[in-house]
Order: structure tokens, then sequence, then C-alpha cells
């Protein structure tokens, strides 16, 4: 089990106030689990679902594809 207490840095702002707070959150987490997890992470992986799972939250017609998911169009011509 690993067990995590972020906090924002002490710049004098806010949670309200800084806009990147959240930002600033996820990459501590991701900074921690890269070098105090037990196992690798794949750390694309990880941001890929956090951003899937973050547009899932703000209406069913939100959705995410990734680049290897886009298919180019074949020239009919």
């Amino acid at each position: 089990m690993l067990l995590l207490f972020i906090t924002p840095s002490s710049n004098g702002q806010t949670k309200k106030d800084d806009p990147n707070s959240g930002v600033m959150k996820y990459s501590t987490l991701i900074q921690y689990l890269k070098y105090a997890y037990v196992d690798t992470i794949d750390e694309s992986k990880l941001v890929e679902k956090a951003i899937v799972e973050t547009l899932k939250e703000l209406d069913p017609h939100s959705a995410y594809i990734s680049k290897k998911d886009v298919v180019k169009p074949m020239k009919t011509w």
C-alpha cells in the first residue's frame, strides 16, 4: 500500500486562485509513483486514462481520441 499526502506548494496561492493546482497535484502523484511505487508504472497509460476519465465526467458527448486511434482518411482520387 502506498500512502501519499500531496499538498499544494506554499507560494501563497490557494486552490481557488490557482487554475493549475489540479495539474500540479497529478504531476506530483506521477513523480511519487515513478520513484516510490513498488512496481514500474506506465506513465503514458496513466495519463491517457486520466484524460479519458476526466472527459467522461463532462458529458456523454465528450471523448478523447488518442493519436494511435485516429485513422487517417485514405485518398480516393
